[in-house]
């Protein structure tokens, strides 16, 4: 098995998909509560897997509180 490439995100699209604030994404990541960036030539991205996981998981928190 290879590894697979992926697209990664800017902060500007993470808070766009997540419609958090950039002190909340970086307060969460802290917390342990939201994915860690990766650095790439000392700019911050995420894997945009690592986002949808987490939205889905958002989610499923969500609908199963309600």
């Amino acid at each position: 098995m290879g590894i697979v490439y992926e697209e990664p995100l800017r902060l500007s699209e993470v808070l766009e998909k997540t419609k958090l604030k950039k002190s909340t994404v970086y307060s969460r990541i802290k917390k342990g509560e939201f994915p860690k960036s990766i650095l790439i030539g000392g700019l911050a991205f995420w894997r945009k897997t690592d986002i949808q996981q987490w939205i889905d998981e958002q989610l499923a928190h969500r609908d199963s509180s309600a």
